[in-house]
């Protein structure tokens, strides 16, 4: 079924008399458990659509729907994990105390005590292989590490739809090829829902179970390709599997292609 429709999104951005469209009528669907990546040049409109998903943003015209409802507020049941995971993440708090942090939040409408809390938050810091480090403070973790601190932040509210905007994109590549695949263990044990951002077109065909590419502002969708690469996933095998080369050289052609404000129409392959 059908767990988020984003019905003709627009987005529209007034200013000394100037009107710039920064997204123009985007549309598609979300199902339960699905792994989606949305790809696009820099610039395009990426971050501006996870903010209006994520009910910080209105849109300019269009709607999203989220289990049904509307999205006009944050919605509870979603999370947005930013690029920048150093400034997510309290400097003040220790590590268990971050991951707490959501809970305690949720604790003010629920029945939580401290003790479901803490062992709440100690739950999925040992999912991301952290809890030994749980009485340390961020900033004594490398990047990785405190990237997996704002995964298991994420993941102990338990939420329905995750939307991530470049996550891995400011390290080094041997650690984006493991948070990677500690990503997709997660989403497969937990069974998430993920839209993924990035401009990476072969971390997209890597995790994902559908690719949305974007095209540059205003922002539009100019192609959806269903990834039929077997999973599980590995940095080895999947990389050099003729189809993975495939659809990667097809999206890059693709992306070039409407850089140069060549044509074609929306399609899904």
């Amino acid at each position: 079924m059908n767990l988020l429709s984003i019905k003709n999104i627009s987005k529209e951005f007034v200013s000394a008399n100037q009107h710039t469209f920064a997204i123009e009528k985007i549309d598609f669907e979300v199902k339960e458990r699905e792994f989606i990546s949305i790809i696009g040049p820099s610039g395009c409109g990426k971050t501006t659509l996870l903010m209006i998903l994520s009910g910080l943003m209105p849109p300019t015209s269009g709607e999203i729907i989220l289990k049904g409802r509307k999205v006009d507020t944050p919605p509870p049941g979603l999370i947005l994990l930013f690029q920048d995971y150093s400034r997510s993440l309290l400097p003040w708090r220790k590590v268990l105390k971050n991951v707490c942090f959501g809970l305690e939040l949720k604790r003010q409408r629920c029945s939580f005590n401290g003790h479901d809390v803490q062992r709440q938050a100690e739950k999925y810091l040992e999912a991301v292989g952290l809890l030994k480090f749980k009485h340390h403070y961020p900033w004594q973790l490398s990047g990785g590490m405190q990237q997996r601190v704002a995964i298991a932040r994420a993941l102990a509210c338990e939420p329905s739809l995750m939307l991530m905007d470049e996550p891995f994109g400011s390290l080094d590549a041997q650690t984006r090829a493991e948070l990677e695949d500690f990503l997709l263990r997660i989403w497969e044990e937990f069974q998430q829902t993920i839209i993924f951002v990035t401009h990476d077109i072969e971390e997209g065909v890597y995790l994902s179970d559908r690719i949305i590419v974007l095209a540059k502002s205003p922002s539009r969708i100019v192609k959806e390709f269903r990834n039929d690469l077997p999973r599980p996933r590995s940095q080895i095998e999947t990389r050099t599997d003729p189809r993975f080369l495939e659809i990667r050289n097809e999206i890059h052609r693709m992306i070039m292609h409407k850089e140069k404000g060549l044509g074609g129409e929306n399609d899904v392959t």
